[in-house]
């Protein structure tokens, strides 16, 4: 013999006299069970003041004028709005949460994949999802010859200057702002003729807080004293403070 569950109407598989496919099921239906029982002794007792009640409430509502309609949800059902919620459009949550669903799949619904070329290379790309519609480069490595030929250009167009190296006194062209060597063996050699004899070169620089000119070793440094560092440190505190 079959049997079902008297709470989730689900097969029950344990034999005897067991209603339930649960422990759980059992708890809930009893308490559904209590429920109903206490609600029904409850009307019962007070079964002329809750209809006072109700009648005292439609009166209400006719005084202040209270538009009363009837809307149709987009499940079927009709059911009335009353007072405030006169301008609503489901019946439950439910209808309400399945209607958002179904927007958002509709929203986020994968679109159809896109043939590209790439910029680089002119290979084709199958470009799918929501990133992938701006997908520009087949791999990263025709990104970065991309980037370094940009890069190139980019230098390309500044003025080309002739200076002297620093280590060796040649000429050379070079249109970067910093360029002191001509070539790397002049700046590693220059690096060590000064680490043996403890040549350390000396910056003029302006302190950003006082204005001072001053002169470091260390190129780096933006403070002509320790005063000035700690003002600084305070500055940034209140900053973070207001944040």
């Amino acid at each position: 013999m079959l049997k079902i569950c008297q709470h989730c109407d689900k097969e029950v598989t344990a034999e005897g006299r067991n209603k339930f496919c649960s422990a759980e099921c059992q708890s809930a239906f009893y308490e559904k069970e209590k429920r109903k029982a206490y609600f029904k002794r409850y009307y019962q007792a007070n079964k002329e003041e809750l209809k006072d009640k109700a009648k005292e409430c439609r009166k209400k509502i006719a005084k202040d004028g209270k538009i009363v309609k009837s809307v149709v949800c987009v499940c079927g059902k009709e059911f009335l709005c009353v007072g405030s919620v006169r301008n609503a459009i489901y019946c439950s949550k439910e209808c309400f949460r399945e209607t958002y669903r179904a927007k958002n799949r509709a929203r986020f619904k994968r679109k159809e994949p896109i043939i590209k070329n790439c910029k680089e290379c002119g290979v084709e790309i199958v470009c799918s999802g929501t990133g992938g519609y701006n997908k520009l480069y087949c791999s990263d490595k025709c990104h970065r010859d991309a980037t370094r030929k940009l890069e190139y250009e980019r230098y390309k167009r500044l003025e080309i200057k002739i200076k002297t190296c620093k280590h060796c006194g040649k000429e050379f062209m070079n249109n970067y702002y910093r360029g002191i060597y001509c070539s790397d063996e002049c700046r590693k050699k220059d690096f060590l003729f000064m680490k043996e004899n403890n040549i350390k070169v000396e910056h003029t620089k302006n302190c950003s807080i006082c204005g001072k000119e001053f002169t470091t070793n260390i190129y780096w440094q933006t403070f002509c004293s320790k005063e000035c560092k700690k003002i600084n440190k305070s500055i940034k505190r209140r900053k973070f403070d207001k944040i």
